[in-house]
Parts: C-alpha cells; structure tokens; sequence
C-alpha cells in the first residue's frame, strides 16, 4: 500500500519551533493549497495541517515565514484523542519526509 502526499502552497503563518523533552525540533504549520475549481459558496483553498522534525523543523524555523511558497512532500498520519468534552476525535496531518524539504529550503532561500 502506498500513503505518499504531494503539496504545493503557501504557509498560513510563521513556523513556531518547539523543543520535545528530549530535545528533538518539532515544528507544526499549515500549507493553503489553491483548489483548481471554484464552487460558489466554497473555500477557494483547502488548509492542510503538516509536522516537521530535527534539523527539517530548525531550517524551516530560520528560513521561511508566512506566505512562503512550500514544497511537502510526506505521508498522511492520523490519531486520536480526548477534547474537553471527553469526545475522541480523530485528526489527520502530514508527516514530511526530511530529504525532500532540505533540498526544496535550499532551492527556496
């Protein structure tokens, strides 16, 4: 089976860093992806919620800002957990692979 993901857009905000208790860069961030067809009362994009990690979420941190023009490539990653109202929610985001984003930062600064 294949779970590959492929995205082009601009980052909706600044990249945050965070450090885990460990010490891994962990950074989160949304790319907007123009949709190619416009339906009246519709988003004209659609937000998707990605992760990057170690020296992939330093790079990003130091180099790009909001409205960037991004690259991702990665696979889709889903879980589960409790709201505040002990409701289980299911949320997905993508998982960037790391080679592939050092070689578009490069290409991008």
């Amino acid at each position: 089976m294949i779970n590959r993901v492929v995205l082009v857009g601009r980052l909706t905000r600044d990249p945050e860093l965070r450090k885990t208790n460990s010490g891994a860069s962990v950074v989160s961030f949304t790319v907007a992806c123009d949709r190619r067809f416009k339906t009246q009362g519709q988003p004209d994009a659609d937000f998707i919620s990605c992760v990057a990690w170690n020296k992939v979420a330093d790079l990003m941190a130091q180099y790009l800002h909001k409205g960037s023009l991004v690259g991702v490539e990665g696979r889709i990653q889903t879980r589960n957990y409790d709201d505040a109202n002990w409701t289980i929610t299911r949320t997905g985001q993508i998982l960037t692979l790391p080679l592939y984003m050092a070689f578009l930062l490069r290409e991008v600064s």
